[in-house]
């Protein structure tokens, strides 16, 4: 359960490096984090846009988690500081995230 959790915020910290995926998001939220970042893909950008698909299982939650963590990026030496960024949402965003770690935790 702990590496399942521990890879939830992972790939969710990973998708707020480079895209926010908020439904309907301006260009700006879909952009690079910080300026050393590299540069979205246009896929990345695509997924921004669109926000999580009609039916996804913890779309709520996802959505809830992802909100609370737009502008929590931390950068370092102009380029997303991965460790800040994590310890910034899970201190400010821990309501959000237990409640994506329990819905996904539902069989």
């Amino acid at each position: 359960m702990k590496k399942v959790v521990i890879g939830m915020l992972a790939s969710a910290v990973a998708a707020l490096f480079f895209v926010s995926a908020t439904p309907a998001c301006s260009s700006s939220k879909c952009s690079k984090a910080c300026s050393g970042d590299p540069e979205p893909t246009e896929a990345q950008v695509k997924a921004c846009e669109e926000g999580p698909a009609e039916g996804t299982k913890c779309k709520a939650e996802t959505v809830a988690l992802t909100d609370c963590s737009s502008g929590k990026t931390v950068c370092t030496a102009d380029k997303t500081d991965v460790a800040k960024t994590t310890e910034a949402i899970l201190k400010d965003c821990k309501t959000q995230f237990d409640a994506l770690t329990a819905c996904a935790s539902k069989p």
